[in-house]
């Protein structure tokens, strides 16, 4: 009798965990079949089943959205709109977990602060816009609610936006603007932003406290021409990129902070480098191929450890000592000669 119950109580925990095995298969099996959802009409988007599993969905149409589509897709992250899609956002409300948002090139329409579409619950971590958009930007209604995008973290905009973008709001991390940039921007002086990159016009001057505090890497576009003057930039930056034409003289203990632990000159610079143009704690210099001067003796710091010069620099240095020693011409600190590489 006893055993008979206990191989009654061990034969239904068998068929419990075999049901709800299938039940846990079956679930898998909707959520692999339904993760990314690419749909060409409106209908289909509307009348999708198993709308629960749907993580990324691609917009392949050029219709009009509602307010209320979204909202049936209760665990979608990731929204695409493809290269077809050209038309106003401005009606939808989106209160999903939705955390990433793509527009294709061709979308170029005017939206209303974004505020308005991403409501006071929304968990949006990055928006992309693709070439073509150059419409003005706006995150909020009220100059007064720059709280609104609290998980809003990276935001990349396309070639040929060319507007202000004012109250940028504080817990992005990561900007960037597209080739025809060149206008006004704005942080706060709160803002979290760790990385700005340009990468093409832009050439406005940037006063000192223009770029906030709290910026770490810096790329600066291929028209930038502008001499950098203490101040300009941020006290705390570790690493400044500079893009093909820049050929601007680097002021000794002016130009670049004392934080700097990376440097890359563009392939148009061609200035006389002297003594003190490099913080002492620098870890990484690369010139560019137009680069012919002469290194003085003091200008590489010694707490250099990859440095990296063009090609027509080798027939020179292979007069250095085979032992790493500081070289009379160039002042190549024995760090920097075990990782210096020709390109």
């Amino acid at each position: 009798m006893e055993e008979s119950k206990e191989n009654n109580i061990l034969f239904f925990k068998i068929w419990r965990n075999i049901v709800i095995k299938e039940i846990i298969f079956e679930h898998l099996r909707l959520f692999k079949r339904n993760y990314y959802f690419k749909i060409s009409d409106l209908n289909g988007f509307i009348n999708k089943k198993n709308k629960y599993y749907v993580k990324k969905i691609e917009i392949n149409f050029s219709k009009e959205i509602s307010n209320d589509t979204f909202s049936k897709y209760l665990n979608c992250t990731n929204l695409i709109f493809s290269n077809k899609f050209n038309k106003s956002i401005n009606n939808l409300k989106i209160t999903c977990n939705l955390k990433h948002i793509e527009f294709g090139n061709t979308f170029d329409q005017p939206i209303n602060p974004l505020d308005q579409i991403f409501l006071s619950n929304n968990s949006i971590e990055t928006i992309k816009f693709g070439n073509n958009f150059n419409q003005l930007l706006k995150f909020n209604s009220s100059s007064i609610n720059n709280e609104q995008f609290i998980q809003l973290k990276s935001l990349k905009l396309g070639m040929f936006f060319n507007k202000p973008l004012l109250e940028i709001p504080n817990s992005i991390t990561d900007l960037e603007f597209g080739r025809e940039f060149n206008q006004n921007f704005s942080f706060d002086k709160e803002s979290k932003l760790k990385s700005l990159k340009f990468i093409g016009k832009f050439d406005m001057n940037l006063t000192v406290g223009k770029l906030p505090s709290s910026l770490k890497i810096l790329y600066l576009s291929n028209d930038f021409s502008r001499k950098l003057t203490k101040g300009m930039l941020p006290d705390n930056l570790e690493e400044l990129y500079f893009s093909s034409n820049y050929n601007q003289e680097l002021i000794p203990n002016e130009s670049i902070p004392l934080s700097l632990t990376l440097i890359k000159l563009s392939f148009a610079f061609n200035k006389e480098l002297v003594p003190g143009v490099f913080p002492p704690n620098i870890k990484t210099i690369i010139f560019g191929e137009s680069f012919s001067k002469p290194l003085k003796i003091g200008v590489i710091p010694n707490s250099v450890t990859t440095l990296k010069l063009p090609k027509f620099y080798k027939p020179f240095l292979t007069y250095l000592p085979q032992r790493p020693q500081i070289s009379e011409l160039y002042s190549i600190p024995p760090n920097s000669y075990k990782n210096l590489t020709f390109f």
